[in-house]
């Protein structure tokens, strides 16, 4: 078990279903669940170091009516995480409207 830096919660509701993605920086790596109505459905890593540390976390959720939809969450800035929820194509959420879901361009060479 590593020691975890920081924990992210990110709450967000789909056709009024509560859902939420927890983030979790650990010493190995960056680790992500998403929770539908209190159920954990997805999970994703990537490591702390090497080419797959730079991608964002793709999470996909079932509502209890049967419809799909996809969560993207990583890095946005070197202290924070941010997550865009989308249907069908469709953005339906963003926790950080207008910003890119991206690992930092000045982290990347770190992380080789």
């Amino acid at each position: 078990m590593a020691f975890t830096f920081a924990r992210y919660r990110r709450p967000f509701t789909v056709d009024g279903v509560s859902c939420e993605v927890v983030m979790r920086a650990k010493i190995d790596g960056l680790h992500s669940e998403l929770r539908v109505a209190g159920m954990a459905q997805a999970s994703d890593y990537t490591p702390a170091t090497g080419p797959e540390a730079i991608r964002n976390h793709c999470l996909a959720g079932l509502l209890p009516s049967g419809e799909r939809f996809e969560v993207e969450a990583g890095y946005i800035s070197w202290v924070s995480v941010g997550i865009a929820v989308r249907r069908d194509g469709q953005t339906v959420h963003e926790s950080h409207p207008g910003r890119t879901i991206a690992f930092p361009n000045s982290a990347v060479k770190m992380t080789a």
